[in-house]
């Protein structure tokens, strides 16, 4: 029988907590949006114990130089240090849980994350933000206004929300037809 060696990489790089859900008994994975890697999953040992040190610096929203190493495809979170915690208001989970559902896993994009970690420093979310993220992950087209509502082809109204499950900007009226609830949008007008 031969030895089989696995490499391993380590990388130390600025990143954005986007989310976090429990696994086993102690726990949990972490989704990160990093400078360096893009989108990654990493698993944080032992962060759910009551005396780790690592979970108050991976709240939601927060900005954080994390330590990572990569065994062959699946990550693991070994260290993290907040340098500044999540803003405060629900607009910033609602803005984590959008990029996380619509940023690609392992695609870093300089400008995305430049945009990204500046908009979670200055902690002013508004609809206009949305707008623009959108336009950088080609949503919606360089220059031109936000597109025309997919429930009623522009004749109710203007579109206000964009629906990132099914990839769909909606107007006020469409949006309380189609049964989507309002907290599952993004405000785009």
């Amino acid at each position: 029988m031969g030895v089989r060696m696995v490499k391993m990489r380590e990388y130390y790089t600025p990143a954005v907590v986007l989310g976090s859900t429990p696994k086993r008994d102690k726990d949990a994975q972490i989704v990160l949006y990093t400078k360096d890697l893009g989108k990654v999953s990493a698993i944080a040992k032992s962060i759910r114990k009551i005396t780790s040190k690592l979970a108050g610096h991976l709240k939601v929203g927060a900005l954080v130089n994390v330590r990572l190493i990569d065994a062959g495809g699946s990550y693991q979170l070994i260290d993290g240090l907040a340098f500044k915690d999540p803003y405060g208001g629900g607009e910033s989970l609602k803005l984590a849980a959008f990029l996380e559902s619509v940023i690609p896993q392992g695609q870093p994009d300089i400008q995305m994350w430049y945009t990204v970690s500046e908009i979670f420093e200055g902690g002013i979310i508004t609809p206009r933000i949305y707008r623009y993220l959108l336009q950088l992950m080609g949503f919606v087209k360089g220059g031109e206004e936000i597109p025309i509502c997919q429930g009623c082809k522009g004749e109710n109204g203007r579109v206000v929300y964009f629906y990132a499950p099914d990839i769909i900007f909606l107007c006020s009226n469409c949006l309380s037809r189609v049964r989507i609830d309002i907290n599952e949008t993004v405000p785009v007008s």
